[in-house]
């Protein structure tokens, strides 16, 4: 449906009104004066039928044809009228405009048939004689001769139409002064009472646009000015309120995005309402992924199904455990309670989650630590108990043996120490407390020819050679004593692992904002399937070799704790016969 402005519509009903009181005025005096104007003509009319009676009974008039119809022509131009005389069987006998003989018998005329039957007679109607309308009065005079006559006065409507039509101009005219003045005042006043409500409609779109700081100027109109207040009341309330709100869900949303734990609430439908930050980092998804989803789709697991449809049913919370595999394993233990509004209507569940995974992994690796040290550790105690007791009991006379016993026992207690000092190494780099470690800016070129030079006895009884290619100018903000450390496992185990006479190459230089150090041998060379492996403690490639080699099996796991401490990290490339290359990546800032 069309709509309309306010101030169109009063000023087109003004006009409206206007132009309509206009037409009935006009048409109401026109009628007025026509109808008083045809009471006067009638009036006029019967006076001078009277006084022609008058006339007529006076004993000094001439009553013979030719006579009476001068006189009466006179006075019928004199009074400005057509007089008619007829006798009672309607045959004109004369008349002031027209020869009798001329015209037809009025017998029939209303106004006569009316003044033979009450004495007066009044008629309204066209004349075929003058060709025009007219209005007839009729007068019977009894006395006059013996039968009597009729005398019948006339007028001519042209005139009474004249004075109308001039009438009607008159008042046409001035209804068109009134109507102009009365719709200009219509449209001074919708411009008046249409301005002020334009400028609060504008205020209230900015109101609903959000533009609450703005404040409505107050019309010259008692009624606009108050509609004026109320609103930049309301505006100032609902500005108030809704910072409030604002600001209520910005500290829920921070307190929200805050939390370590993911949280998701569905519906009853069990379809994902919201989530914060935590739950799209655990799952690996984004926001638009995750909201308007069936919780089913996205963990596709049965127990946090049943785990939630139950606490739907129930209403009770739940604390349960699960293990997911879709993409990555994962441990999670998820806290799950309705949620309710405020006539305590259930209308969702929510799920506290809690990612275990971590958790679980170091405590698989704390029972895989310590069920590693035990069996490291048993082995040279085994051996030092053993040969220890054969020497206590005295057993032994041969010195040889004996010596060789001691020998044992003295390698076996060396190899416990360097156990006992890789663990505590490592302790050390895992804990919190790494501020205490010194950085300090160092040339690389130095720490890597310390850590050669340390290495070069056992490579000197391989016949090892050792390069080094690095700029003498490069430096790095590093731990020298911890990357000295790293080194020289790396270059121990390429020693170590490497056949006699063959070269070991050591590389150094700066990659995508980063050093690059490799260390590259060309032994045996490391299987694909323990290159993931590698770096964890006690692991190791060949076991009953690593030990034969004095190995710990905790070198390259120190290896990677330094690189970590250090911002950076480890990657190793090999292949069986091929060698083997431990790259060592450090920040360059």
């Amino acid at each position: 449906m069309r709509k309309f402005k306010l101030g169109s519509q009063i000023f087109f009903t003004s006009f409206a009104i206007s132009v309509f009181s206009l037409f009935i005025v006009t048409w109401y005096a026109t009628e007025t004066g026509r109808e008083l104007y045809l009471q006067k003509t009638a009036e006029g009319l019967n006076d001078d039928a009277y006084l022609i009676k008058e006339m007529l009974l006076s004993d000094s008039l001439d009553m013979s044809g030719a006579s009476i119809r001068k006189t009466i022509a006179q006075v019928g131009k004199y009074v400005s009228i057509r007089i008619t005389l007829i006798r009672p069987d309607g045959l004109v006998i004369a008349d002031s405009e027209h020869e009798p003989k001329a015209m037809d018998n009025h017998s029939t005329r209303p106004e006569v048939l009316q003044a033979l039957k009450h004495k007066t007679g009044q008629s309204v109607r066209y004349s075929h004689t003058v060709e025009r309308d007219m209005m007839y009065f009729a007068l019977f005079v009894e006395d006059f001769d013996k039968a009597g006559l009729i005398i019948r006065t006339s007028k001519t409507l042209s005139t009474i139409e004249q004075v109308i039509s001039a009438m009607q101009f008159r008042i046409f005219r001035g209804g068109l002064f009134v109507s102009f003045i009365a719709i200009l005042a219509g449209f001074i006043i919708s411009r008046r009472i249409s301005t002020p409500l334009e400028r609060i409609i504008g205020g209230v779109r900015e109101f609903a646009a959000g533009n609450l700081t703005k404040r409505l100027s107050e019309p010259s109109t008692e009624e606009m000015a108050h509609l004026s207040e109320a609103l930049n009341k309301m505006a100032i309330q609902l500005d108030d309120k809704i910072q409030t709100i604002v600001r209520q869900r910005n500290q829920q949303k921070a307190v929200f995005e805050s939390m370590a734990e993911g949280v998701i609430a569905v519906d009853k439908n069990m379809k994902i309402i919201t989530a914060n930050s935590a739950a799209y980092n655990l799952f690996g998804i984004k926001a638009q992924e995750l909201k308007g989803r069936y919780i089913r789709d996205v963990f596709k697991n049965t127990e946090i199904d049943n785990l939630v449809l139950d606490v739907l049913r129930t209403g009770k919370p739940r604390e349960e455990e699960i293990n997911l595999v879709n993409h990555t394993e994962l441990c999670l233990k998820i806290n799950a309670r309705v949620l309710a509004d405020e006539s305590s209507e259930t209308i969702g569940a929510s799920l506290v989650i809690n990612d275990l995974t971590r958790l679980r992994i170091l405590e698989a690796n704390r029972r895989e630590f310590v069920a590693n040290v035990s069996h490291e550790l048993r082995t040279p105690l085994t051996s030092i108990k053993g040969f220890a007791e054969a020497l206590h009991e005295g057993g032994i006379e041969d010195h040889e043996t004996a010596r060789r016993f001691i020998d044992i026992i003295y390698r076996q207690s060396n190899r416990l120490g360097s156990i006992l000092e890789d663990i505590l190494t490592l302790s050390r780099l895992d804990r919190e407390e790494t501020n205490d470690i010194e950085f300090s800016e160092e040339n690389v070129k130095n720490v890597i020819d310390a850590a050669v030079q340390i290495c070069s006895f056992n490579a000197d009884k391989k016949k090892i050679p050792i390069h080094v290619e690095c700029d003498e100018q490069l430096t790095v903000k590093m731990s020298a004593q911890l990357i000295e450390e790293a080194l020289i496992n790396l270059i121990d185990n390429a020693v170590k692992y490497s056949p006699e006479e063959r070269e070991i190459r050591i590389t150094c230089k700066p990659e995508n904002k980063k050093v690059l150090i490799k260390v590259i041998d060309s032994g045996n060379g490391i299987g694909q399937e323990h290159l993931a492996r590698i770096f964890e403690r006690f692991y190791r490639v060949d076991k009953a070799r690593s030990r034969d080699m004095g190995g710990t099996g905790l070198g390259l796991a120190i290896v990677k704790h330094i690189a970590l401490v250090h911002n950076g990290h480890v990657e190793v490339a090999s292949n069986p016969g091929q060698g083997s290359t431990f790259s060592l990546f450090l920040p360059a800032e």
